[in-house]
């Protein structure tokens, strides 16, 4: 579905906004329900035609806002394409305000995200070689004045220009797949669409964990009072503490850290004190987080980013969904914080809906072994064989090893081998995060360790290879073909100086831009080349990306650049082929009658179908019993259950170098009108 210029009508709206009223803190659709909202102005083309200016003060039956109103109706019904520069805002206002919907959607700043540049549409402007005008007051008074008027005439008119540029550069770029425009589309609908709060559950979770943080916190205090008035927030305050306790000073506090997993997991003063600190920590800001919530709308927007993340993975929406961000949502918990994954309960279904829920079964290592055709794990996943059981075999020849049951903690280990191995993880980092979970002993985990690496050479041997392409890539401009990869060096832009372009199996490209390569000093006294890449790059500097964290740093040139390793390139390359498996199976199941996929949370998507009513459908159900014993035979819930599990088990058609992949799904068992299990 690859619309053309003619299909499409380009909007730019112009609203009052001054210092204490703007987008900047607000979310979208509380920005267009506050009572100072007022609409300016309209900028629309239809096509290659001119760009049409309307305002607030225009003309009845010329250039006011009414016959733009009318002439957006139409354009809808035509069955044109909405195309704008962040549609979560021009589709937002034109849906509440004059309840137009159009049946298809475009945003040009998710096309820019997907290149790899700064998605402000300044920045997509000198892509497409123009200059935004320069912005007058965005208030009534501008409309009086005539000088002013054609200030902003020409501001709205040169943006049309700019979005009508950036989606000609779409279509014509073949790098942007047929599949991309379908996704984008998707995403804005569901955007504006939104999803449905149950406030009075968040209120209720709120308390409940706010009770929880008040009773973590008296046990806290009542088996360390010397911790007195100390902040358990400061960084200083806790580590002088456990140095009490213990004789060893941290570097950090953060719970990932190794010195922090060894001594929270051990049964010392200081270990008990960082878990009882861990738990105020965790119920207070969970407390808070959901009390926000509770405050909020009944209906959030926004919720999903496209291209949130340089594999194209999608993210939260954050404040723009009014700080519900549905992909941090936990989907389960463990121990004392079981309770936590209640918190997905506050987003509920339509009146006439329930929710099917469903996941990529264990996608990552599965498509690992395929790309690195590692073919005895391939076979273990496509037989449906329980893999961990398997690689347990191998690494503990003659032990007996049964799910649930005798030597279990075995397969947990191995589990978390094949899961995470495959990416490069080191030895002690693997033992930490095994720390994390269950007591190990180091000479056990280094057992596994060096048993993954004999019992997988191509996983071992694939990263090196891809790793030995990015960089013939960068170096020589070589064109690569590494495990169904293709890396060559960017061509066009510039700008963005060396740039590497890995075009997917999927028939995607990650773009990793304006690389630089530094020799640093490592941990072992030797330099050694760093590569670094600007995953938003921004073509004028002065645009400071506000971006950051800690494998991030900033160039001279202005320009924000993460670090690109070994292990994060092929993590980056199996992610993203997992995301283009996941959102093309969206896609299908949306042509499905009956179906539509209301959100995804990683490799897991949430589908919408008609209400189950079933009689008996929240009854408790014996083990062994099958799911459809409680429904009637026609339950809309169950046929959908049977089509969404068909289409996420099986490769689509669309991705024929994936043929062979042994994809498999998960289905929630359980009935939902909440997305809580």
């Amino acid at each position: 579905m690859r619309p053309t210029e003619n299909d499409a009508a380009f909007v730019d709206i112009e609203t009052f906004a001054d210092r204490g009223f703007s987008l900047e803190k607000m979310s979208t659709r509380a920005y267009v329900e506050d009572p100072r909202f007022d609409l300016l102005t309209v900028a629309i083309s239809h096509g290659a035609d001119d760009v049409l200016f309307f305002h607030k003060l225009g003309t009845p039956g010329v250039d006011s806002l009414a016959e733009a109103r009318q002439t957006l109706e139409q354009a809808a019904a035509q069955g044109r394409w909405l195309v704008a520069h962040n549609t979560d805002f021009d589709g937002l206002v034109l849906s509440k305000l004059w309840g137009i919907s159009f049946p298809h959607v475009f945003d040009t700043l998710g096309y820019l995200r997907f290149l790899g540049l700064g998605a402000a549409l300044a920045n997509g402007a000198q892509l497409v070689g123009r200059r935004k005008a320069v912005a007058p007051p965005f208030g009534e008074e501008s409309l009086r004045d005539p000088v002013t008027l054609r200030k902003l005439a020409k501001y709205n008119a040169v943006d049309v220009a700019i979005c009508r540029d950036l989606f000609r550069a779409a279509v014509a770029d073949q790098t942007f797949p047929d599949l991309e425009f379908e996704v984008v589309d998707k995403n804005c609908r569901e955007n504006l669409a939104g999803l449905t709060i149950d406030q009075s559950r968040a209120t209720e979770l709120a308390k409940r964990y706010a009770e929880r943080a008040d009773s973590a916190r008296a046990t806290l205090g009542a088996a360390f009072p010397a911790f007195g008035a100390g902040n358990l927030n400061s960084g200083p305050d806790v580590v002088g503490f456990v140095e009490k306790l213990s004789g060893v000073k941290l570097t950090t506090t953060d719970k990932r850290s190794p010195d922090v997993v060894v001594l929270k997991a051990g049964e010392t003063a200081a270990g008990r004190f960082l878990r009882f600190r861990e738990a105020v920590r965790a119920w207070d800001a969970q407390s808070k987080r959901v009390a926000l919530i509770a405050d909020g709308p009944a209906r959030i927007y926004g919720q999903l980013r496209y291209y949130g993340a340089h594999t194209g993975r999608f993210s939260g929406g954050g404040t723009n969904a009014d700080k519900v961000n549905i992909q941090n949502i936990p989907k389960g918990g463990k121990g004392d914080f079981a309770e936590l994954k209640e918190i997905r309960s506050i987003i509920v279904t339509e009146p006439d809906e329930s929710f099917i829920s469903c996941d990529l079964s264990t996608i990552e290592p599965r498509v690992l072994a395929f790309l690195a055709r590692q073919n005895d794990l391939v076979g273990q996943f496509a037989a449906g064989h329980d893999v961990y059981i398997w690689f347990g075999a191998a690494t503990f020849p003659g032990v007996e090893i049964i799910k649930g049951g005798h030597n279990d903690n075995l397969r947990q280990l191995c589990k978390q081998a094949v899961i995470g191995l495959g990416f490069g993880m080191g030895k002690r980092r693997f033992h930490d995060r095994l720390a994390v979970e269950t007591t190990v002993e180091v000479a056990e985990s280094e057992r596994i360790y060096q048993s993954y690496q004999q019992k997988f050479p191509r996983i071992i041997a694939l990263r090196k290879q891809l790793w030995k392409g990015f960089e013939a890539a960068f170096k020589t401009g070589l064109v690569t073909r590494v495990g169904g990869c293709v890396f060559r060096r960017s061509v066009g832009l510039e700008q963005a100086g060396v740039s590497v372009t890995v075009t997917l199996p999927t028939g995607r490209s990650l773009f990793y831009r304006s690389i630089k390569r530094e020799m640093e000093l490592n941990p072992f006294g030797r330099f050694v080349p760093v590569y670094r890449y600007a995953d938003s790059f921004l073509f004028d500097p002065s645009t400071s990306n506000k971006a950051g964290g800690a494998k991030k740093a900033r160039g001279e040139d202005g320009q924000l650049r993460s670090t690109l390793l070994p292990q994060t390139l092929i993590e980056n390359i199996v992610q993203a082929v997992a995301r283009d498996l996941l959102v093309a199976q969206m896609l299908e199941i949306d042509r499905e009658p009956g179906l539509r996929v209301r959100f995804s949370v990683h490799d897991e998507l949430v589908t919408g179908c008609q209400r189950c009513m079933c009689p008996r459908r929240d009854e408790a159900r014996p083990k062994g019993t099958k799911v459809e014993a409680q429904h009637d035979p026609d339950c809309p819930w169950v046929r959908g259950r049977e089509v969404v599990v068909r289409i996420m088990s099986r490769v689509p058609s669309c991705f024929p170098d994936l043929a062979g992949l042994p994809v498999a799904a998960e289905l929630s068992d359980t009935i939902r009108d909440n997305y809580g299990k």
